[in-house]
């Protein structure tokens, strides 16, 4: 690996300081202040470090991004095995942990997860979680492509949890900066080093080669509407919805959702059967909602060989 960071913003500055969310592991122990889990299984594709190992990889954040990393990673089996860390600000793997809403499902095909249209045979594809979990007659006997939510984030917990196991993830770690770590003869940065906040409020260093920023969204509220108790964003709105059922109880409620994508969509359904006897608003921008565009020629985008031309342009 040549020595880069990698984000969907660049963090590629000295000195550069981001309380974003890193990734790793559940405390079965701490090594060097960061919590670890079980020892790295000698079976696949990752190598196991040390706290004062310079890492081949250090991804800040444990999403799908990075998941998807560390399973292609794990597929490719390369030799020698690269040594990688993955750093997460939440507690415990989660995923659109506030839209699990009853009866929600994906919009997309489950063959499109995090290993299929890469490598079928791959040990982390749906269908073979489906298999490992004993629910694969049942998912093919509902006829569909389409799995609840609920379901998918189980799969995407399922396949986090092999790298928890081997001490690849550390969970509760809070970034406080990267920067350049050293520089070689011509000047070129050789590796990062990428300092994070422990659970105890310890402050950990670990240098890397090569550092991913995949931190995921964040929710962005109206300056004037912030902190408000009776607004929340739709990221959070699993937990603050029973929070407004415990406070409201009895009365007749009035509820404005601002927004046409999905999840405003959801979330008006959801208020509407949850609370039948509350006025539910829509408020958009346009003048209908309007469905996804899902055609075959738009899902061509998506596509590995895709990605590969649009970079090719650079």
């Amino acid at each position: 690996m040549a020595p880069s960071a990698i984000s969907p913003t660049s963090a590629t500055h000295e000195g550069s300081s981001n309380n974003s969310s890193l990734a790793n592991g559940h405390g079965n122990g701490h090594a060097n202040g960061i919590p670890v889990s079980a020892p790295l299984s000698s079976s696949n594709g990752l190598s196991s470090t040390t706290p004062d190992t310079t890492l081949d990889l250090l991804c800040v954040g444990f999403g799908p991004a990075s998941l998807a990393i560390a399973i292609a990673l794990h597929d490719a089996a390369p030799s020698p095995a690269p040594n990688v860390l993955f750093l997460e600000k939440q507690p415990q793997f989660a995923w659109h942990a506030g839209m699990q809403l009853p009866g929600a499902k994906m919009q997309i095909s489950f063959l499109k997860d995090l290993a299929t249209p890469r490598d079928p045979r791959s040990h982390f594809t749906f269908l073979n979680y489906l298999f490992c979990k004993g629910r694969l007659n049942t998912f093919i006997n509902l006829s569909t492509f389409l799995p609840s939510r609920m379901e998918y984030e189980d799969y995407l917990r399922w396949c986090a949890s092999h790298f928890e196991e081997q001490g690849k993830v550390a969970y509760g770690m809070e970034m406080e900066g990267v920067r350049v770590g050293e520089r070689g003869a011509d000047g070129k940065v050789t590796s990062w080093e990428v300092t994070a906040r422990a659970p105890t409020g310890e402050l950990i260093k670990r240098r890397a080669k090569n550092v991913v920023i995949a931190v995921g969204g964040r929710p962005v509220i109206p300056q004037n509407l912030r902190g408000l108790k009776h607004v929340a964003h739709s990221s959070q709105f699993a937990t603050s919805i029973t929070h407004i059922q415990e406070r409201e109880q009895g009365r007749k409620l009035r509820f404005a959702v601002v927004g046409s994508g999905q999840s405003a969509a959801e979330i008006f359904n959801d208020l509407s059967s949850r609370f039948p006897d509350s006025q539910v608003k829509l408020i958009i921008r346009g003048a209908s909602l309007r469905p996804s565009d899902d055609s075959p020629f738009v899902n061509e985008i998506f596509d590995p060989d895709r990605v590969d031309g649009i970079y090719a342009q650079d």
